[in-house]
């Protein structure tokens, strides 16, 4: 989850940089793992992977996948601000009412 060095990341922070305030936040998929931080000055999401995730090893030299529940992330703009959802699939659409 976190490569020796993040600069491949420097792109994406000069356009950040440059896009005086207009840019919110940043999301993104394909980390195989739910992640809230900030980057750039701006919050950072990654979302589950629908596979397999990789476990949060931190002391791990190499990715280790395991088999938590697969899941995906709905986004909200109303226009004004962003909301996000996030959902399981393990045992989605068994409901109860409480």
């Amino acid at each position: 989850m976190d490569p020796p060095t993040l600069d491949w990341t420097a792109p994406l922070g000069e356009v950040i940089a440059g896009a005086g305030g207009k840019v919110i936040g940043t999301i993104s998929g394909h980390i195989h793992r739910a992640i809230h931080t900030s980057a750039f000055g701006v919050p950072a999401s990654s979302c589950p992977s629908t596979a397999h995730q990789v476990a949060p090893d931190f002391l791990a030299t190499e990715p280790l996948l395991n088999l938590e529940a697969p899941g995906f992330q709905l986004h909200r703009w109303d226009g004004a601000k962003l909301t996000t959802y996030t959902v399981s699939l393990q045992r989605m659409g068994e409901t109860f009412n409480p």
